[in-house]
């Protein structure tokens, strides 16, 4: 992208992708979603830049995680997948498997109510509204 832009040298290019990295590294640890973004912009730049598809990898797992974490397990299960397409880890597989699970057989959660409201009614047709 940055070459479709402007043009510019291998080392003005090299700079660029280092500081896309940079950006992933400072993202590690802070949100997960944040991380994969950075990552995602660095792997579609330059996809054997360092350890860019390890990493990218590792946050798509660590956003399963905080899914998981908050019970969101449908959520997680796509974020584990995502992982797994990049490099295939065990750990992350057995995640995978476990998110499935709860997700095939997740609860729904019925909308909460207000105690001690009265339930909406609805007016019959031809009646007044209330008022």
């Amino acid at each position: 992208q940055a070459r479709a832009i402007a043009p510019i040298g291998d080392l003005g290019y090299e700079a660029y992708v280092a500081g896309r990295y940079l950006d992933g590294l400072n993202a590690e640890g802070m949100e997960c979603l944040l991380a994969v973004r950075e990552w995602e912009s660095v792997y579609s730049e330059a996809p054997q830049y360092r350890d860019v598809l390890q990493r990218l990898a590792n946050s798509y797992a660590a956003c399963g995680d905080a899914y998981t974490y908050q019970t969101e397990f449908c959520p997680a299960e796509q974020y584990y997948r995502r992982a797994l397409s990049l490099v295939n880890n065990s750990s992350v597989a057995a995640r995978l498997a476990d998110a499935r699970d709860k997700c095939a057989n997740a609860t729904p959660t019925p909308t909460p109510t207000i105690e001690g409201m009265p339930p909406e009614v609805t007016p019959t047709e031809g009646a007044p509204p209330p008022g």
